[in-house]
């Protein structure tokens, strides 16, 4: 692997037409396993919806509070748990005492996690609780994800057009994210916002990108969550490469549905997750962002045993994939 390219899978290998037809025959399998996991998803959305408080007139309506909170912590932590053990996942947790000590103290008003793969999100559930994620605008318009995503108070952000998916006044995306921080009242009657600083996937192998300064604009403590996935020869991020395999029906499958029944059906998964302690800025980091997501990308680098290395950033990326990969602007 080339640290050169963190957002470029080159190690998980292509299908042989043999192991391709023995996909194909067990997809109903892996995709039952997949429809237990929404199940669970599915009713703590149900859980969502009748433990969440209808705001207060004059209240913010875009941060939603909830009623029995530490049932809700526990129910979140659960599901998570259970959608990823039903795709095969073990979960290992260190650090789970930070957690506990930032709920007591009601401090890191925002979670930063490095970011791999579309499970993340599952794995920050499982680990913290409940949380507001961020998200890109056109996955609001997404079926079945858009509306759970409002749900959980999620903030879309448009990084073409610099304004909320709302279409309100214009502002930065950094400006939109740290007035949702400030809004969020350190973890005590509502969940911590959910950042991805790197602001795009990567293979998880290579050292972390530069962090968009966004979640830290704000100047309030930060929880770093570090994530590794072991899953044998798949990757765990949906990396852009080519296509693994010519053998029909799976050569014309979309290839996030091929890279996820592959995923699921490879034996012995585990994602370790290393909680950190809150890290709060001194005034000079709250002075300067870009100071503040350096020193909190050094730390979690170092958790994670990385090399201290700037390897490019989501700009670089996405720069790649529209020259390798034309329909990849449309969707950016």
């Amino acid at each position: 692997m080339s640290s050169s390219l963190p957002w470029v899978d080159l190690a998980t290998p292509a299908l042989r037409p043999r192991d391709a037809y023995l996909l194909l025959l067990l997809t109903p399998y892996a995709l039952s396993r997949l429809a237990f996991g929404f199940l669970m998803v599915f009713a703590y959305t149900l859980l969502l919806l009748v433990l969440q408080r209808r705001p207060a007139p004059g209240a913010d309506p875009d941060v939603p509070k909830f009623r029995a909170y530490p049932f809700l912590l526990r129910a979140s932590r659960a599901t998570g748990r259970l959608f990823l053990i039903a795709l095969g996942i073990r979960v290992r947790v260190d650090g789970e005492e930070h957690v506990a000590g930032a709920y007591a103290g009601k401090t890191a008003t925002v979670v930063v996690a490095n970011h791999v793969s579309y499970l993340d999100i599952f794995v920050v559930g499982a680990t913290v609780g409940p949380y507001f994620p961020i998200m890109r605008a056109d996955m609001d318009r997404w079926p079945v994800f858009g509306p759970l995503l409002r749900l959980w108070g999620a903030q879309g952000v448009d990084r073409n057009k610099t304004r909320p998916a709302t279409g309100a006044a214009r502002a930065s995306v950094s400006q939109i994210i740290a007035d949702r921080a400030r809004r969020t009242d350190r973890w005590a009657r509502h969940p911590p916002l959910l950042v991805f600083p790197e602001g795009t996937c990567t293979t998880g192998e290579a050292p972390l990108l530069r962090f968009k300064p966004g979640g830290f604009v704000a100047g309030v403590p930060v929880m770093p969550v570090c994530i590794r996935y072991r899953m044998g020869s798949i990757n765990a991020g949906w990396v852009w490469r080519e296509r693994p395999t010519r053998v029909w029906p799976m050569s014309v499958w979309p290839m996030d549905i091929l890279h996820l029944v592959r995923m699921i059906l490879q034996p012995g998964k585990e994602v370790h997750v290393t909680v950190l302690p809150p890290y709060a800025p001194s005034p000079a980091e709250q002075a300067d962002p870009t100071l503040f997501a350096a020193n909190v990308r050094k730390v979690m680098g170092a958790a994670m045993q990385l090399p201290d290395t700037d390897v490019g950033s989501l700009e670089d990326a996405r720069a790649f994939y529209m020259q390798r990969n034309p329909d990849y602007a449309k969707a950016a």
